[in-house]
C-alpha cells in the first residue's frame, strides 16, 4: 500500500463517525457539508438557511429538525420561472421564522478552491428589492472540519472568519451599483481572510441568541427529538449486530481482527485531532498527484521509446 493509500484508509473511521453525528444532529462562502453548522454558529444562531431538497434525502433527521424549527428554506435547484412568486414565498418563510437573517451562498455551489467563484445575482436581486442590508462573511479552513470531497473529518480545528460592514441597498440608485459594491466587498474580505495566518488569531466570542421559539415549533421539536433518538438507537444496534456477525465469520481470527480494527479506528481518531490548514494540505495533495502522474507519464514515454528503438 502506498503512503497516499494508507493516509486515505486512516481517514475513513473519523469521517464516517462525523457524518453520522451530522446525520443525527439537530452571504457566506460554501465549502463543505459542515458549513451549515459552522455558519449558524458564526451568525450567532440567527440565520435561516437556503438549501436544495436533495439535502433532505442525504440528512433527513437533520433537515427535518431544521424544518421543524423553521430555520431552513428548501428549494429545487435550477431555473426559476416565476422569480417574483419565488421571492414572495421567501418573504412568507422569513415572516414565519424566529430567525432574523437569511444566509445564502452566492457562489452557487460548494468550492474548496483558494479563489472565489463568480457571485450569482439571484438572491442579491432579492436583497436589493427588499432593501435588506447585506453582510459578507468569509470563512477559512471550514473544510478541515469535514470534507465530503476528500472523505476527511477532523476535530479541534481552527476556522478563520471575517465580517464586512453591512451594505445597505437603499443607498444605491441601481442594482448594478449595489452588486458592484457587494462584489468588491466580497473580494476584499476574501483576500483579507484567505491571506491570514490561522495561528495567533483572536478567539471569536459571540453572544447567545436573544429569541425564543413559539409553542408550535416547540411541539414539533418535542416529536422530532425522541424520534431521532429512537432511530439513532436502532441504527447503532443494527451496526453492532452487523459488526458482530462479520467478526464471527473470521472464526479463530476474530480477536486478532478485532484488535487490528480497533487500532485502525484509534489511529484514525488520533490523526483527526492534528491541526491542519486545508488549503496547504490540498496544495500538497495536488503536488503528490502531479508527481505520480508525471512519473507514470515518464514511464509510458520510456516504454514507447524502447518500442520505437
Amino acid at each position: 500500500m502506498t503512503l497516499l493509500g494508507l493516509e486515505t484508509a486512516l481517514r475513513f473511521p473519523a469521517f464516517f463517525y462525523s457524518v453520522m453525528v451530522l446525520y443525527w444532529s439537530a452571504a457566506l462562502n460554501h465549502r463543505s457539508w459542515a458549513d451549515m453548522l459552522v455558519d449558524q454558529y458564526v451568525t450567532e444562531g440567527r440565520s435561516m438557511f437556503m438549501s436544495r431538497w436533495a439535502m433532505l434525502a442525504v440528512f433527513p433527521p437533520l433537515m427535518a429538525s431544521m424544518l421543524a424549527m423553521r430555520i431552513i428554506v428548501m428549494f429545487k435547484r435550477g431555473s426559476i420561472a416565476d422569480k417574483d412568486g419565488f421571492n414572495k414565498w421567501i418573504d412568507r418563510k422569513l415572516a414565519e421564522s424566529t430567525q432574523t437573517a437569511l444566509t445564502v451562498y452566492p457562489e452557487g455551489h460548494r468550492s474548496t478552491r483558494g479563489q472565489s467563484l463568480p457571485l450569482k445575482r439571484g438572491m442579491l436581486h432579492y436583497a436589493f428589492s427588499r432593501k435588506m442590508p447585506v453582510q459578507v462573511i468569509i470563512g477559512l479552513n471550514k473544510e478541515a472540519i469535514l470534507s465530503e470531497k476528500h472523505l476527511v473529518a477532523r476535530f479541534g480545528q481552527t476556522v478563520g472568519v471575517g465580517y464586512s460592514e453591512a451594505i445597505d441597498p437603499a443607498k444605491f440608485d441601481s442594482f448594478d451599483a449595489f452588486w458592484a459594491q457587494v462584489q468588491s466587498t466580497w473580494d476584499a474580505q476574501w483576500q483579507q481572510v484567505f491571506t491570514a495566518k490561522l495561528e495567533g488569531l483572536p478567539e471569536l466570542h459571540l453572544s447567545p441568541p436573544d429569541y425564543d421559539y413559539p409553542p408550535s415549533v416547540r411541539r414539533l421539536m418535542a416529536l422530532c427529538i425522541p424520534a431521532n433518538i429512537l432511530l439513532l438507537a436502532a441504527s447503532l444496534y443494527l451496526a453492532l449486530r452487523c459488526a458482530a456477525t462479520l467478526l464471527a465469520l473470521c472464526g479463530p481470527l476474530q480477536w486478532p481482527v478485532t484488535l487490528v480494527m480497533s487500532a485502525w479506528v484509534a489511529a484514525s481518531f488520533v490523526l483527526a485531532w492534528q491541526p491542519v490548514n486545508a488549503l496547504e494540505e490540498q496544495s500538497r495533495r495536488h503536488q503528490r498527484c502531479a508527481v505520480r502522474e508525471g512519473a507514470a507519464g515518464g514511464g509510458a514515454a520510456t516504454v514507447a521509446q524502447r518500442k520505437l528503438d
